[in-house]
């Protein structure tokens, strides 16, 4: 559109001459983006909005020019669609960004590989909630197993952010870390010789404080002293005859205990330390002492048959908790535990019910757990004086 110079009448691009005063001076372009036109009724003059007749003709018939009606909708219109084509692109980068965030921050979850290496939690899973007895003011004390493939070199695992332990083992177990109320963040690392991250695994867990006791656990300590009925070359009658005492000695786990002299020993080194095992002639009864250094921050024995129960309940068939209970054990913290379920041991006990007995011990340098274990129609007999009698002759070397 064109506007002229000398009386200001908005005249179409192609005139050559203005409608009401003839004037050729139309060099002066109206800005699209400016004010809509009107048109004349009667002759189609094009005047501007603010006209209240026409300059040509004198007519007072005007209106809003069509064409100018739809040059402003159409500009609007695009104006709209470039605003929601704009709106959409940001919130595509935005949800885009924030999966990539969510992907990048949530890396470290269940199992990851970087490099050909593998690291992932076994034990606590993504999400888990854990609770501790009301009475516990301290916490929950939490257990952390790792798995790890690929050539690395250390292991570094880190609690809300700050380093707890460094392990160089592909199977790590038995590390565990008193949590108090709330949620906390373990994040696992596998680095190289140089410290560059080759892979991360993570478990954001949650500890509620509960408002009443555990029922399978009892904190009424029981005391275990020695037995003179247990000195080397005393017999005792059990349901498998008169049997003989002789003393085992272990100095490298610096422990010492009475066992029947007919039964056949097994040692055995393990990941976390040292089993020995003696087992009856007919087979239906085995005893053993799991032997490992005892951690810095391990200081409560019942720990080790709460964890193994929450483990049991999830995984083996049949089983039965008789109770966990704390004790003493000649002046050390102990704890005691008995259980049943079907064994899927490769032993003699395998697809059968067997009934054990386990019981814990920390001493200053070592933690100790002597298992005995046997068919339940066995068990339910006089066992538990045997049990006693075993048990009681069991001395700390340390």
């Amino acid at each position: 559109m064109k506007t002229c110079a000398d009386c200001g009448t908005i005249v179409p691009d192609d005139s050559v001459y203005c409608y009401a005063c003839g004037s050729r001076d139309l060099n002066v372009s109206i800005d699209d983006e400016g004010k809509a036109a009107k048109t004349c009724a009667d002759c189609g003059t094009i005047v501007p909005e603010d006209s209240i007749f026409c300059y040509y003709c004198g007519s007072i018939n005007l209106s809003i020019a069509e064409d100018e009606i739809k040059v402003k909708e159409t500009k609007a219109s695009k104006k709209k669609i470039w605003a929601l084509t704009a709106f959409i692109m940001v919130a595509l980068l935005l949800v885009t960004g924030a999966i990539f965030i969510t992907i990048f921050l949530r890396s470290d979850k269940n199992k990851v590989e970087v490099k050909g290496v593998t690291l992932s939690f076994l034990e606590p899973k993504d999400g888990e909630v854990f609770t501790y007895d009301s009475q516990d003011e301290q916490g929950k004390s939490i257990r952390f197993e790792l798995e790890a493939n690929g050539n690395f070199d250390t292991i570094l695992i880190y609690v809300d952010g700050k380093l707890e332990g460094k392990t160089k083992d592909s199977y790590t177990c038995g590390n565990t870390k008193v949590l108090v109320k709330g949620k906390h963040l373990i994040v696992a690392r596998a680095v190289d010789e140089k410290g560059d991250l080759l892979a991360t695994a993570s478990a954001e867990i949650e500890i509620k404080k509960s408002q009443r006791k555990a029922p399978i656990a009892s904190e009424e300590a029981e005391e275990y002293e020695s037995s003179e009925e247990a000195g080397v070359g005393s017999e005792e009658k059990q349901y498998f005859g008169h049997v003989t005492l002789k003393k085992y000695s272990n100095s490298s786990w610096s422990f010492s205990i009475n066992y029947p002299e007919e039964w056949t020993i097994t040692e055995e080194d393990r990941s976390y330390g040292h089993r020995t095992k003696w087992i009856s002639p007919d087979g239906n009864v085995y005893f053993l002492v799991d032997s490992s250094l005892r951690k810095p921050n391990e200081t409560d024995p019942m720990e080790n048959p709460l964890w193994q129960d929450k483990n049991l309940s999830k995984n083996a068939p049949g089983y039965t908790n008789y109770g966990i209970k704390r004790a003493t054990f000649k002046n050390f913290p102990a704890a005691k535990w008995e259980f049943s379920y079907i064994s899927r041991e490769e032993d003699f006990f395998f697809g059968k019910t067997v009934r054990k007995f386990d019981f814990f011990i920390l001493t200053n340098k070592y933690g100790y757990a002597i298992l005995f274990a046997a068919r339940p129609e066995v068990y339910e007999t006089n066992i538990q004086n045997f049990i006693d009698i075993i048990l009681a002759s069991f001395t700390p070397l340390d």
